[in-house]
């Protein structure tokens, strides 16, 4: 039973060096797309019609390879980003939708599997109230999960290092300014 769990690991782990960056698992994709500017802004870097920001840039260099292979290396959050962004340049800005699979699938061949494979993508940045006073967040099927009364996210680590006895691997759900934008974490680790 012992080598089962243990495989079962194993295999979890290295499918996770098969998926794109984590890093901006945690990007507030709703406030973004209702910012019509922010979202030009984004889809501008992805159609090279505008500047990147840092966030942008880390989508952006993934961005062919994930529409090539139907998002094969993203993980849950990342089709949920990828699915309410296509949806939401697809309402708000046609043409700007237009260019984006011109330059991307210019033959018209990997959009429909793309859009199939990130329909069944799951919300990752849910929340909800709890009975205890708390709420709660998920950022998805990654086991992470971290509880303060604020809203701010605090510091975590995955279920899987600490069921392995692993150290733990740090992530940050950063706050948002309202409009989609992560604040950084200041270098302390503490939300101001």
């Amino acid at each position: 039973m012992k080598w089962i769990i243990v495989l079962s690991a194993l295999t979890v782990l290295a499918r996770a060096k098969d998926l794109y960056s984590t890093e901006n698992d945690d990007l507030d994709i709703d406030g973004l797309v209702k910012d019509v500017g922010s979202l030009k802004a984004f889809l501008g870097c992805f159609n090279d019609i505008g500047t990147c920001n840092a966030e942008a840039a880390d989508f952006k260099k993934d961005m062919a390879e994930a529409v090539a292979q139907a998002c094969e290396k993203c993980t849950e959050a990342q089709k949920h980003i990828f699915k309410v962004f296509l949806e939401a340049i697809k309402e708000k800005d046609p043409e700007g939708y237009k260019i984006f699979q011109q330059k991307y699938d210019p033959q018209n061949k990997y959009i429909a599997a793309l859009q199939t494979a990130i329909a069944m993508g799951r919300t990752h940045s849910e929340s909800q109230r709890t009975g205890d006073g708390l709420k709660r967040y998920s950022t998805g099927t990654h086991g992470k999960i971290a509880d303060r009364e604020d809203g701010r996210g605090v510091a975590g680590e995955t279920i899987l290092s600490r069921l392995l006895g692993l150290p733990g691997q740090g992530w940050r759900e950063r706050e948002t300014d309202g409009k989609g934008w992560r604040r950084p974490m200041p270098k302390n680790g503490h939300s101001n």
